[in-house]
């Protein structure tokens, strides 16, 4: 977009996000490498909002400001300190991308997850992750998912049954054994083209 469209606040060792108050049509924010805690209810009052960068930051939690924001295409809340899922994800059906990876996340909330129903990127890795969300499945229009370097033993059965559009697995550098692989049914992925299965 034009350039008075995008907003970009990198290191610039914000706390907060009361300075966007301001701002009502960007289309982009870019908060990388800050101190934020708390994205307060500032950007869900920017409606237009179709990006927006929180990665690098000191967040454990998302207010539901930033899911309010319906346009939103692109989340990336990359090496924060989150440990749950954020509330409001039912409501973001535009989303595309969604990058929650180096977190801290040991559980994903599977009905936040399932209706992100334009999702095609999604990537969970380097977290504390457990299980796997049964109902990814779901996830029809979804072509990318990293969830290496976590903890996963087991793939749920026919866990991507439904990702028809499905061509990059990324779950390398888990704790995964062959049965633990084999229960998922990764061959009936017709669509894949990339599957990462080492260091398990």
């Amino acid at each position: 977009g034009r350039s008075e469209d995008t907003l970009s606040l990198e290191r610039e060792a914000l706390g907060d996000l009361a300075v966007l108050s301001r701002f009502k049509k960007l289309e982009s924010i870019s908060v990388r490498n800050n101190a934020i805690t708390s994205t307060s209810m500032r950007i869900g009052d920017m409606r237009q909002v179709k990006s927006v960068y929180l990665e690098n930051n000191a967040l454990e939690t998302l207010d539901k400001g930033v899911t309010q924001c319906r346009l939103l295409e692109l989340l990336s809340l990359k090496n924060n300190k989150l440990i749950s899922t954020p509330k409001g994800f039912a409501t973001m059906f535009r989303l595309k991308t969604l990058d929650l990876s180096h977190n801290l996340f040991e559980t994903i909330d599977e009905k936040a997850i399932e209706s992100l129903v334009s999702l095609t990127s999604l990537d969970l890795s380097h977290n504390k992750l457990v299980n796997f969300p049964q109902r990814l499945g779901r996830l029809n229009k979804l072509q990318s998912l990293n969830y290496s370097h976590n903890q996963l033993t087991l793939l749920p059965q026919n866990c991507f049954k439904g990702c028809g559009e499905l061509f990059t697995v990324r779950i390398d550098h888990n704790l995964l054994t062959t049965k633990g692989v084999e229960a998922g049914r990764l061959d009936s992925v017709q669509s894949l083209e990339v599957l990462h299965l080492d260091f398990n």
